[in-house]
This record gives C-alpha cells, structure tokens and sequence, in this order.
C-alpha cells in the first residue's frame, strides 16, 4: 500500500443535491483491516465516510464544490495510503410531466385515456386524479353524466 492505492471514486465526481449517494473506496496492498478518514477537507454536508468499510454515503444537503483527502492505514500502521478527492453538487434539473392530451372537450359519459412522459427523474410514476368524477389508477377518465330535470307547469 506504501502511499499506492486504486480509488474507486474518480478524481472529480458529480453528484445532486439530495441523491442518494453510495460508493466503496478500494485499496490495494498492505493488510486489512483497514481505517479509513477524512485527512484534510470536508466531504459534502450529509455524505458520510465509514472509517471501517471505506464507504462514502448518504445524500448531499448542499450545493458546491467539495475537496477532501482520504487517508487509508493498514493494520500494522506503517503503511497509508492517501488520496485527493473533489465532489461537485449541483441542483438537480426540473422534473417535466407532459400529459397528453393537454385539453379536450368530452361529452357526458364518454371516456378519455391520459398519458404522462416523465423526464428528468429516476421516479416515472404519476398519481393521476381529477376535479370532477373519477380518473383510475391508469389515467382512464370517465366524464361525469349530466342529469336533464324536466320542469312542470
């Protein structure tokens, strides 16, 4: 290990404010156990390093550029390996729902099926509802049925 090792975290690693994050620094030579910290720097609020595993997790809680170095001993404690890491946050991107079709006319009772596109985000699902009536799990609207009254004289 002698101030050698194989990091699995690239140089510069672009994550989002608040993604889950999860990774496993590796090391080569030496002897395990290993004990992993933070040397200089600060990993980004809400990442965490395990002094024991080597794992950097958990979710960034801000934006920014994040320089840190990692220092890994062996179990003798004469060899270290030590290594400079930069983690960028940024926002994440707006997460876009396109329903289609956007407007439309229906008579009483008829049916309409709905889509929704999804974009910018690992969450595809849509939790569909509607103003009048009913509207099912799958997007199918049924249009309410108007009741004509007829009026005596």
């Amino acid at each position: 290990m002698s101030r050698r090792r194989s990091p699995s975290l690239p140089r510069c690693r672009l994550l989002t404010l608040g993604s889950l994050y999860n990774t496993v620094i590796e090391v080569s030579g030496g002897s395990s156990p290993y004990n992993f910290s933070v040397r200089s720097g600060k990993l980004p609020p809400g990442l965490g390093l395990n002094s024991k595993t080597g794992t950097v997790s958990g979710s960034p809680k801000a934006t920014g550029k994040f320089l840190f170095v990692i220092s890994v001993v062996d179990r003798s404690g004469r060899n270290e390996g030590i290594h400079r890491f930069l983690i960028s946050v940024n926002r994440p991107t707006a997460t876009l729902v396109r329903v289609s079709p956007a407007a439309l006319t229906l008579a009483s009772g008829a049916t309409q099926q709905f889509t929704a596109v999804v974009s910018n985000s690992s969450n595809h699902s849509v939790e569909w509802s509607a103003s009048a009536d009913t509207v099912s799990s799958a997007g199918l609207f049924i249009a309410p049925k108007r009741m004509l009254r007829s009026r005596s004289r």
